[in-house]
């Protein structure tokens, strides 16, 4: 009988790791339209010549999970985006989030800027 708690407790330990290895081998990334559904909200000084819209992650959307991701960017004189950072929003919308983000151009500037972007998704 002490047996059975222990090959449960494997079981159990087991199937919440392929739950975790799931989650990262599985994320596979469908590219999103902007609609009405997702919609991208700028908070910056500056001016956003080119935005990409991001992928919504296959996983994020069969656990029809929604909400706003906030991502601080770090734009260069130029309007290149050098670099981001997640600052609010689920795990799993924010990689996605921020990968678009890098892909944005700002409106060139005599200085280096942070810009703040909000994305909301919707499933």
């Amino acid at each position: 009988m002490q047996a059975f708690p222990c090959k449960f407790i494997r079981s159990l330990a087991a199937s919440s790791l392929w739950l975790v290895v799931g989650l990262f081998i599985f994320q596979i990334c469908v590219p999103a339209k902007l609609s009405q559904a997702q919609e991208i909200e700028r908070i910056s000084s500056r001016k956003t010549v080119q935005r990409v819209a991001p992928a919504y992650p296959e996983i994020a959307k069969s656990m029809k999970l929604s909400g706003k991701v906030r991502i601080l960017a770090k734009v260069a004189p130029s309007g290149k985006v050098v670099s981001t950072e997640i600052v609010g929003g689920h795990p799993v919308l924010a990689r996605a989030a921020a990968d678009a983000v890098l892909q944005w151009r700002y409106e060139p500037a005599h200085d280096q800027t942070d810009e703040m972007a909000v994305i909301t998704f919707e499933p």
